[in-house]
């Protein structure tokens, strides 16, 4: 991980073009998002994955927001502020719905 790291930040564009494309990370986000446990109540690991899928989602629509909020148009600011907001839920409502579904 050290060493995609580095290379994220230190590759030249041209390069980060070819290794860092959508083809290439989604497999990866794939895999590193799939539940292994074959028990339904493995919370160790339904909470790992949950912390990455809402570090990668908040750290995605913080992105889009940014790029949406400058926009000229009125209903890409507003879906910008939608996106900011769904940041927000994910944060406040995420975890006790979870610790809902392990107490059941």
């Amino acid at each position: 991980m050290e060493d995609l790291t580095y290379c994220a930040r230190e590759l030249p564009q041209e390069q980060l073009e070819q290794v860092f494309t959508q083809g290439n990370l989604e497999p990866f986000i794939k895999a590193v998002l799939r539940s292994r446990s074959r028990r339904s109540d493995d919370w160790d690991e339904e909470r790992r994955i949950y912390d990455i899928a809402v570090m990668l989602a908040d750290l995605s629509l913080s992105k889009c927001a940014n790029y949406l909020q400058d926009a000229d148009v009125d209903y890409l600011q507003l879906a910008a502020r939608d996106l900011s907001q769904a940041r927000l839920w994910m944060k406040v409502a995420g975890i006790p719905n979870l610790e809902k579904k392990r107490r059941t």
